[in-house]
């Protein structure tokens, strides 16, 4: 089991750095597999410095996706992972509170929500109030 997580790990950190397969991450399945990714970002055990560095490409990638392409889902989970640790690139914030407008307000689950306010809230900027009025 800890080989496993070694191997996940190491597959997301190639993944993360290199620039043309990020860019064929977000081609073929947008923004959920950022989402997905984010998730085991989030999740992997090691070297602060490691998730810092990861954190960042991840930045990078969500500004490759439209607003208009990442869902309630997506953009709670990648809001998540991307500002509750750590500040985030205001550009990231403001593409991020894009696709939130973007996302018609049937498809937010409470979860959603949530994790959304949450992450919002925990910025110094606490832009939860520019979003949800």
């Amino acid at each position: 089991e800890m080989m496993q997580e070694e191997s996940l790990r190491r597959f997301v950190i190639s993944l993360l750095k290199d620039k043309t397969t990020l860019q064929g991450l977000v081609a073929g399945g947008g923004a959920q597999s950022l989402a997905l990714v984010a998730n085991v970002v989030d999740a992997m055990a090691g070297e602060a410095s490691d998730k810092e560095e990861l954190k960042s490409r991840l930045e990078e990638a969500v500004l490759l996706v439209g607003p208009d392409q990442f869902g309630s889902q997506a953009t709670s989970m990648l809001l998540r992972v991307l500002l509750t640790a750590r500040e985030c690139e205001e550009k990231v914030v403001e593409h991020l509170e894009q696709a939130i407008l973007a996302t018609p307000a049937a498809r937010w689950t409470p979860q959603a929500v949530a994790h959304t306010l949450n992450a919002l809230s925990c910025t110094s900027l606490n832009r939860s109030d520019r979003v949800f009025r």
